[in-house]
């Protein structure tokens, strides 16, 4: 089973019970990590950043494109409107500068 197979029934959980992840990544990666380390809140951020692997963290990244997965799967767990429209917008901005 792959790493992004693993993370995914996390992913959809958090999305489903805490809807305010839908909305910002950062809130989205902070609830997966509590999942898997409930005790994230007692440790420094520098703690976790450096060692993230032996906490079996999974990656930033990891996250963040299961998010859209599993929003085009289900739509219920998109976020509003608003913030529907300006991550086409920064996607977009992103497409311009990659190919810059």
């Amino acid at each position: 089973m792959s790493k992004c197979a693993k993370v995914e029934p996390i992913v959809k959980k958090v999305l489903e019970e805490k809807p305010y992840t839908r909305e910002d990544d950062f809130t989205l990666v902070y609830e997966v990590f509590k999942e898997f380390l409930p005790n994230l809140d007692e440790l420094s951020f520098q703690d976790v950043m450096f060692n993230h692997k032996e906490y079996g963290l999974p990656y930033f990244e990891s996250v963040r494109r299961t998010r859209p997965k599993l929003q085009n799967k289900y739509p219920e767990l998109l976020p509003s409107k608003e913030v529907q429209e300006a991550r086409k917008l920064e996607e977009s901005d992103y497409r311009s500068y990659a190919l810059s």
